[in-house]
């Protein structure tokens, strides 16, 4: 079994090993039963964090690491349950290129229910789009948004490796990523991976 061994000092001495470790070092007083964390100095377990959101709440006598009320929170990956999946980030880089301008979603189907709902932006170079996508495999899709360049980008029902699929059409080729911030289950109905295909091997079907 794999051990990780921190350094172990008494409390007279707690001050020249943490003089002599590295910041992000564990230290571990006997005398107090204290666990510290060095980083610019000495800051023991319950040490205040993200902007005063910790305490500690002492619970008949015993002292619980917990959450302030209304807590700060900047950004979260929440899954409800074991169907929806948060999806949070870079979702690829380059997607859009002189070779690639439509971005496949969602497999169609009549028996299937997958859902991709949530916030998809582009950047790249004097590109900046971002738009509400919301792409059942089963109904009609929408797409709501703008772009600072070019015009909107369209939801396409397209036909791929005798496939047919929901795709994002944007209205220029210039090299940019896609970021998405939302919820997916898409799972049994996803697309082959943007390298996989390019616009030439599309065929649009709706307009």
């Amino acid at each position: 079994m794999q051990e990780v061994l921190i350094a172990t000092t008494s409390k007279s001495l707690l001050q020249e090993l943490s003089d002599n470790l590295e910041n992000r070092n564990l230290i571990y007083s006997r005398n107090t039963n204290q666990l510290y964390i060095k980083y610019h100095g000495l800051r023991p377990r319950y040490y205040s964090a993200g902007g005063g959101n910790l305490i500690i709440k002492n619970i008949n006598g015993v002292n619980y690491l917990a959450l302030v009320d209304g807590v700060l929170v900047k950004s979260t990956d929440v899954s409800p349950d074991n169907i929806v999946h948060n999806v949070n980030g870079l979702m690829v880089e380059n997607a859009i290129n002189s070779q690639n301008t439509i971005y496949l979603v969602v497999k169609i189907s009549d028996t299937i229910n997958e859902t991709f709902c949530g916030e998809i932006c582009r950047f790249g170079t004097n590109i900046s789009e971002m738009y509400h996508v919301s792409i059942s495999s089963k109904n009609k899709p929408s797409i709501v948004g703008s772009s600072g360049n070019t015009k909107s980008a369209e939801i396409k029902k397209v036909s791929f490796n005798g496939e047919e699929y929901y795709g994002i059409k944007f209205k220029s080729n210039t090299i940019s990523n896609l970021y998405f911030h939302g919820y997916s289950n898409v799972e049994t109905l996803l697309p082959p991976m943007i390298t996989e295909y390019t616009d030439n091997q599309i065929t649009v079907l709706e307009d």
